[in-house]
């Protein structure tokens, strides 16, 4: 095993550069030891030669511990992370978690990030940038982090990172995170308030009365729509948990449906017949997610919601509207789409009847009602 540091003048005649040959039987690599250093400073050749000691001490330690790993190291400042795990996410399974890890990566970073960059440091910073975002479930961003410490195991097992660092990063807990939900009263204001986006407007109010998640209502097409028995009903494949769903529409979001098709008779999607081809979507001019979200944000804003309007509002709002009308729990998870009732019955402590009509039974004392009348 041999580690050696030697320096050469660059052809500019004015800098300096440090480089570190390693060999280990028959093996050679020769790295930079940092960047050049100008020969008009003393103290700028003393500082990079330290440096190359320093990384020619940890070059060594690495030999010792891992001989063919450090001659299987990858190119750290040639490889983007970013891109590093969008390839990786094609030979794995649950692509949807893995979509949504990599989606919510390129936000963080930007689009890129090099390998060389990513340590425990960066890992903490985007599991806070995860639990900071709003409009995704508590589930998906424990989903998310999970997915990303794996992709960090992998790197390290292939030699983009030089130690597995996934242990060091914190998940996220399964924690009772807050979740907002629309009033009835609340819904008929939005109904009432003008958004920028019709189709925004009505596929969110829609949703509220379907149930559906935004990846869904972006999908739909007309062929999802079906008339069984003399009511609608949606056939779809969600977009999530890939199961098939034939879900019926309740009186309101049917009439929501048919105002998603008027918004149509003005683009020229519909034919002579005055249906729709199967493969049109339902929600005309639905824009980009940047803008949705801004969009969203905006017109719960003029109705006067005391927080921030996202879409899956519009899934809490169903589920707990179902709750308060007295729907079984294991029904409602069927319509939402749950994989397990166990998440359905998160929202039991946002609207539960029996609760109400607990407290509803309770003795009221004339005090009580002399306090009223004031």
């Amino acid at each position: 095993m041999g580690v050696n540091i030697y320096r050469r003048e660059l052809k500019d005649g004015k800098r300096v550069q440090f480089y570190i040959d390693v060999y280990e039987a028959g093996q050679r690599r020769r790295l930079a030891a940092g960047k050049p250093a100008r020969l008009s400073s003393k103290a700028d050749v003393t500082r990079a030669e330290r440096d190359a000691q320093v990384k020619a001490q940890q070059f060594e330690d690495e030999l010792r511990v891992d001989a063919m790993a450090f001659f299987n190291k990858k190119d750290r400042d040639k490889t983007d992370f970013v891109q590093y795990c969008r390839d990786l996410s094609k030979s794995r399974g649950n692509p949807g978690a893995w979509s949504g890890m990599v989606n919510r990566l390129a936000e963080f970073t930007g689009g890129a990030v090099k390998m060389s960059v990513v340590n425990a440091m960066f890992g903490q910073r985007f599991r806070r940038f995860l639990i900071d975002t709003e409009g995704i479930g508590n589930s998906t961003k424990r989903n998310s982090i999970l997915t990303f410490k794996t992709a960090l195991r992998t790197a390290a097992k292939e030699g983009y990172l030089s130690f597995d660092i996934a242990d060091r990063i914190e998940g996220i807990k399964k924690d009772d995170v807050k979740r907002n939900f629309l009033t009835v009263e609340q819904v008929q204001r939005l109904d009432a308030t003008d958004c920028r986006y019709p189709a925004v407007k009505v596929a969110f109010l829609f949703a509220c009365f379907a149930g559906f998640r935004v990846s869904d209502v972006r999908a739909l097409t007309f062929g999802n729509i079906q008339k069984i028995d003399g009511r609608l009903h949606v056939a779809y494949q969600q977009k999530k948990t890939k199961k098939h769903e034939l879900l019926p529409l309740s009186e309101q979001a049917a009439r929501y449906l048919h105002k998603a098709a008027e918004l149509h008779v003005f683009t020229g999607d519909n034919n002579d017949s005055g249906e729709f081809d199967a493969a049109v979507k339902v929600f005309a001019g639905f824009p980009s997610e940047n803008v949705m979200q801004a969009a969203l944000a905006e017109w719960g804003q003029a109705a006067g919601l005391p927080f921030k309007l996202h879409f899956h509002v519009s899934r809490h709002t169903f589920i707990t509207l179902a709750l308060t009308a007295g729907v079984p729990m294991k029904v409602i998870s069927t319509l939402a789409g749950h994989a397990s009732i166990a998440t359905t019955e998160i929202y039991s402590h946002l609207i539960n009847p029996a609760k109400i009509a607990g407290v509803d039974a309770l003795p009221v004392i004339g005090g009580a009602a002399e306090i009223e009348k004031k």
